[in-house]
């Protein structure tokens, strides 16, 4: 067993104390104030991005860097976390990159990379929205990643995130605000579901891997896999169901029902139908109702509006407030008062076809008539129009062959 020891500076305020380095601006600070090593005087190895380390730590309320006896919200023991996959607070996993494995760090944060405007209890304390922290963080080994030879470690890292999910479920949820200066949790219990959804989805990869079709049903491993990613889809089931979120969570019921039918949670989840639920409806349906009646009245008073700004010579139709009234009643029946106006415009297009002459009369017969006219007059022309000699073509002898041809071609000269 190797054999460690403990460097502090003792003059300093703070043991190990050094100049807090900004990871955020002034917002997020760190100072590392122990180092744990080896006696072989190995340099501690640094924490590298994407490597999994177990952790330690401690949160308390501290207004400024220099609290560090605040009341604690929060202790942690043995958290097996990968480094950049964001499953713990942005003040821890920023401050956990600049450090070495045994190291020790105090983190002042800002509100906002720690709880935020959520809140926590831890015993009989109750964390207000918008509070600063100081986090002390220990990194108690840097672990070695062998999910190439087994599955022990892809399975330990989703049972790490299931319990820190359950930590958030139990200890950070709170009701739904009314007002701002109440506290939210939308942003923990976002955070849980992430984490419960990123263990199921890698169980679920992993007994559909090739290591497990090689082994048997019963295998411990098979098994503790096969709960993890059970446990994980009912939770979800809890978080939307703790949030009221009524279909998601009858939705995500149902992926349980895919990977177990028999599961008895979700098939309650199915067949139950949630008081509350109904209450929500309602409460819904109310407050849509409120809003289209402010949206009528809204109207209202725009047309109103337009009406009184408008000239009096633009108006045509609308002389006074009851015509007014009158039309917005004929938009506020909708499709009905469309229907019949439409039904009007209908009925008055079959009066017109009706009132028409029929084709016959209108077009054939003023054409007949023009025809006979001119048929008229063409006879008249030809048996009245007079000849050169002072007789008509008709009287024109035709005894003499000459004298025949002498008139028609007079006829035609003309």
């Amino acid at each position: 067993m190797v054999e460690i020891e403990t460097v502090e500076d003792e003059n300093a305020p703070f043991p190990g104390d050094k100049e807090w380095k900004p990871l955020m601006g002034e917002d997020l600070v760190m100072k590392v104030i122990k180092t744990d090593r080896p006696r072989n005087n190995k340099d501690p190895t640094p924490v590298q991005p994407s490597d999994a380390v177990m952790i330690d730590f401690v949160a308390r309320v501290a207004d400024n860097r220099l609290s560090i006896g605040g009341p604690m919200v929060q202790e942690v023991k043995d958290w097996f976390i990968l480094v950049g996959d964001g499953d713990v607070l942005p003040a821890l996993e920023l401050a956990i990159r600049f450090m070495d494995s045994g190291s020790t760090a105090r983190v002042w944060s800002h509100s906002k990379y720690a709880f935020s405007s959520g809140t926590r209890k831890h015993g009989k304390t109750q964390l207000a929205s918008n509070t600063n922290i100081m986090f002390e963080i220990t990194v108690t080994q840097i672990v070695v990643d062998t999910s190439r030879l087994n599955p022990y470690f892809t399975i330990q890292k989703a049972v790490s995130r299931k319990a820190i999910a359950n930590d958030i479920y139990q200890n950070e949820w709170c009701p739904v605000p009314t007002s701002e200066q109440e506290p939210s949790c939308d942003a923990a219990m976002a955070r849980a579901l992430r984490l419960y959804k990123k263990a199921a989805q890698e169980m679920e990869t992993l007994l559909g891997g090739t290591y497990f079709n090689q082994v048997e049903e019963d295998h411990p491993q098979r098994l503790q896999a096969t709960q993890i990613m059970l446990d994980s889809l009912n939770n979800i089931v809890a978080v939307y169901l703790r949030q009221k979120q009524y279909h998601d969570a009858k939705q995500s019921a149902v992926e349980v029902l895919k990977q177990d039918a028999k599961n008895i949670k979700a098939n309650s989840e199915i067949t139950y139908k949630h008081p509350q639920e109904e209450k929500e409806l309602k409460r819904i349906k109310t407050q849509y109702m409120r809003k289209q009646q402010d949206y009528k009245k809204k109207t209202k008073e725009m047309f109103s509006n337009k009406l009184n700004n408008q000239d009096l010579s633009d108006v045509q139709g609308i002389r006074d407030s009851s015509l007014l009234n009158v039309a917005l009643k004929k938009e506020e029946q909708g499709s009905t008062s469309n229907a019949d106006d439409k039904r009007n415009i209908g009925d008055k297009r079959i009066r017109e076809i009706q009132e028409r002459k029929p084709f016959w009369k209108s077009t054939i017969f003023a054409a007949f008539v023009q025809v006979i006219l001119l048929s008229l007059f063409l006879v008249y022309w030809f048996f009245k129009e007079p000849s050169l000699d002072g007789k008509s073509p008709m009287m024109v002898s035709t005894d003499d062959p000459d004298d025949s041809r002498s008139s028609s071609e007079s006829n035609l000269d003309l």
